[in-house]
């Protein structure tokens, strides 16, 4: 069982107010533009970051012209990609989800790994010196190699 980590007062003023900095700026999408040189939709978010996605990745706009592709729009909750001229409405999670899903399994494995093993706490730094101080990690045997 995990122990409990209790935080003093003042670290959960810093903490709650990050937070409440993270939750005023919405997660979706504040523009949409078709890049004809490069052929994808570039999705920007409200951090600056820009998301972009290949046409030929998108099977609802691979067979619309170029000239409709400029009039792409965002729905003003952010949440949906319209294009009107053809009829075309789709939800910008659902079109994130897909695209993820064409990754290779691996891929995304190794990701998701890496982020977990980066994570830092008070009990691995306090292991780490407790090993430290025993001359670190012991040595395989060549029994065991």
């Amino acid at each position: 069982m995990t122990a409990i980590e209790f935080v003093n007062d003042a670290t959960y003023a810093e903490l709650k107010a990050q937070s409440d900095v993270n939750n005023a700026q919405p997660k979706r999408f504040r523009s949409i533009r078709y890049d004809e040189k490069r052929k994808n939709i570039a999705l920007g978010l409200a951090n600056g970051m820009e998301i972009a996605l290949p046409v030929s990745a998108i099977s609802e706009l691979v067979d619309v012209p170029v000239r409709q592709l400029r009039e792409l729009r965002l729905s003003l909750s952010g949440e949906a990609i319209v294009l009107s001229s053809a009829d075309v409405h789709m939800s910008t999670g659902g079109l994130l989800r897909d695209i993820v899903r064409m990754l290779p399994r691996e891929f995304i494995s190794a990701q998701f790994a890496a982020s977990g093993g980066a994570r830092t706490s008070a009990a691995k730094t306090a292991a780490s010196a407790a090993n430290g101080k025993l001359g670190g990690r012991p040595k395989k045997s060549s029994a065991a190699a």
